[in-house]
């Protein structure tokens, strides 16, 4: 410290209690410069993470995208095939009771 002061003790209050902080940490030194080198490398990681999601990366979500949209589509169409078959086999299913009831009286 300054002044060639000794630091007997630290701690940093929090509410009605204190939080004992280690006294290598409060040498004197400020902290500005070890703030800053964290922002710098914050701000690193935010530009790494935004090539990340280059143009090449926001094509290809977009032609996915566009996948999905179209595979909707076509389970849709096919939900819609799915009912008209089952319309159609029991109009058969109806059908060939009335063929084999009209078989049995002839057969009669």
């Amino acid at each position: 410290m300054a002044k060639r002061k000794t630091l007997l003790s630290a701690w940093l209050p929090k509410g009605h209690k204190t939080t004992d902080l280690p006294l290598h940490i409060c040498d004197g030194t400020p902290f500005r410069p070890a703030m800053q080198a964290l922002h710098h490398q914050g701000q690193a990681l935010v530009k790494k993470t935004a090539r990340l999601v280059s143009q090449p990366n926001q094509d290809l979500i977009k032609l996915t995208r566009k996948r999905l949209h179209l595979c909707q589509s076509n389970m849709a169409n096919q939900n819609v095939l799915i009912d008209r078959l089952k319309i159609l086999q029991e109009r058969a299913k109806g059908q060939i009771q009335v063929v084999a009831t009209r078989l049995a009286l002839i057969q009669h």
